[in-house]
């Protein structure tokens, strides 16, 4: 009982260390993508 306790917390403390990682993770994909698509469109209006 107490070590499934323990792995539950364990769990938790997993959770809670990964989710702003995956959240910084997520937003600089975002941005990198953006950035890339900006990049792009400049390149055609360049080219055009």
């Amino acid at each position: 009982m107490s070590v499934r306790c323990c792995k539950d917390r364990l769990n938790v403390y997993i959770k809670a260390l990964f989710l702003p990682f995956f959240v910084v993770g997520f937003i600089y994909l975002s941005g990198m993508l953006s950035l890339l698509i900006h990049t792009l469109i400049d390149n055609k209006r360049l080219k055009a």
